[in-house]
């Protein structure tokens, strides 16, 4: 599955986020440069955000539904993060951006 994003690659970007933004259609794509144990926190979005965990192939390994000011930690670990309002992503698709 094809998806169109903003590509997250330092510390500081993803970091901030979605945080104090009110753009809910924006498409953001984390990659932690290597498989590892995350949280995703949730504090300061102020909307309810998809997050879709994948793995080194970007196969999606978890899918979670997130409130605001909540915080997330997925089962395994992960390469790749995707967050925004998603649709139509099942477990096991395979990811392309």
């Amino acid at each position: 599955m094809k998806i169109t994003g903003t590509v997250l690659r330092n510390s500081f970007s993803q970091f901030l986020g979605f945080r104090f933004s009110l753009n809910k259609s924006k498409i953001l794509i984390f990659d932690l440069k290597k498989e590892k144990k995350v949280l995703v926190d949730m504090f300061y979005v102020f909307f309810p955000l998809d997050i879709i965990f994948l793995d080194e192939g970007k196969k999606v390994i978890e899918i979670r539904h997130a409130q605001p000011f909540s915080f997330v930690i997925p089962k395994n670990k992960v390469r790749y993060i995707v967050e925004g309002q998603l649709e139509n992503i099942n477990l096991n698709d395979v990811m392309e951006f």
